[in-house]
Order: C-alpha cells, then sequence, then structure tokens
C-alpha cells in the first residue's frame, strides 16, 4: 500500500511503516511509484510507505487521520547501566538522552579528587636544599636515602628534579624525607575528608561544588 498520489515518473523518498501501528521502521527509499510497488512486493503485507521526508524516530502516522503526528518511542536499551544513568525525553531535539545519576556523578567526582590528589603528590618537592622530584619511585628512593643516612651518620649524595646533585648531611636528608612525608600524609587526609564529603552529598549540585583545596572553578 502507498499514501499521496504521485506522477508516476516522480522521483520520491518513500519511507516505510507498519499500517497496523503507524510505526516507521526506519528503512526507506527513492525512486518513482512505479520502482516502488517492486519494493513493496519484497516487503509483505501490511507495509506502507509514506511519501516525503519522516523522523522516524519522533513520528509515526495516525492511521485514523492518516496525518503524520509526534511519536515519543520506548527508551533505548543499549545496556547502559542504569543504576548509574537514567533516560530522559528531550523534547526540544525530540530523543532520549542520558542523564548521570547521582551514583555516577559522586563516582565521576571521587575519580576527579584522586587525580588531583596524585599530581599534587607526585608534583616535585621544593626544599632548602633544592627540588627533589616526587613522584612514587622517588618518595622511595627518599625514604630509602634518609634512612641510610641515619643508620651510617654519613652525609649522602642526592640528585634533584633537575639532574643535578646535592651533598646533605643525615639531619639535612632526614628533614627533606620529613617534607615528603608530611605532604603525602597532607593530601591523604584531605582527599579522605573530601571522600566523606562527597558520600554525605545529596544532590548533583552539592557533588559538583566539592572541589581540592585551591584546584580552579
Amino acid at each position: 500500500m502507498t499514501d499521496q498520489a504521485a506522477p508516476a515518473d516522480a522521483v520520491d523518498t518513500w519511507h516505510f511503516y507498519d499500517q497496523a501501528s503507524g510505526l516507521f521502521s526506519g528503512a526507506w527509499f527513492r525512486g518513482t511509484a512505479a520502482e516502488l510497488q517492486a519494493q513493496l512486493q519484497h516487503k509483505g503485507p501490511g507495509v506502507g510507505a509514506w511519501r516525503g521526508e519522516v523522523d522516524y524516530l519522533s513520528q509515526r502516522l495516525d492511521m485514523a487521520t492518516g496525518a503524520l503526528v509526534d511519536y515519543k518511542p520506548d527508551p533505548p536499551w543499549d545496556g547502559t547501566d542504569l543504576t548509574l544513568y537514567v533516560w530522559w525525553w528531550n523534547a526540544a531535539i525530540k530523543r532520549w538522552a542520558l542523564r548521570p545519576r547521582l551514583k555516577k556523578l559522586k563516582a565521576d567526582k571521587w575519580a576527579e579528587i584522586k587525580a588531583v590528589r596524585d599530581a599534587a603528590t607526585d608534583a616535585p618537592l621544593p626544599t632548602e636544599h633544592g627540588t627533589f622530584d616526587h613522584d612514587a619511585k622517588a618518595r622511595q628512593a627518599l625514604l630509602e636515602i634518609a634512612t641510610g643516612a641515619s643508620v651510617t651518620s654519613a652525609d649522602v649524595v642526592a640528585t634533584l628534579a633537575d639532574d643535578t646533585t646535592v651533598s646533605l648531611t643525615p639531619r639535612q636528608m632526614a628533614a627533606v624525607y620529613a617534607l615528603s612525608h608530611h605532604r603525602v600524609q597532607m593530601h591523604r587526609e584531605t582527599a579522605t575528608a573530601l571522600r566523606a564529603e562527597i558520600d554525605a552529598a545529596g544532590n548533583a549540585a552539592a557533588v559538583a561544588a566539592i572541589a581540592w583545596p585551591g584546584a580552579p572553578g
């Protein structure tokens, strides 16, 4: 079955729909009315064709009037974790969209806080004796050098972030490691407090307001 009369030799766009529900399948064909008939023979009974442009995701045919009407389909199912997201109908664009739930917002915020914590902890460590690398490997090296110096009571040579070296007494090396340890502990305590704020946040605005101290935004 076809709808809307068209000149036999006119090339048009045809959208196929189910004649029982008026729902468009998304399949379409561009050609003449005669060529369309050949297409319909392969579609089987109950399939109609609408001449003209159709948004098959948000329109259907009203089978009582033969007119195009707005249509709101069921939310899609694509394997999205619906404990983290909720589908909502965006009437402006007539499409389903995903909105993160509070659980997802909290997970993302904690990931953000951890990333800032790690970057702040790993940043080069300035001291009165020079600036030291401070990533995990460098922190372990500071601990080992400070421990060794305390055992031997001998001066040590440490490498700075710019690859120059500095000679330090055991007391000076212990002070450098103390600065390192203090930074790590301070950042851990800050992150723990922020994690508690995230867990306690009751809405999206409260989650968004949580930030690492001194971080932009």
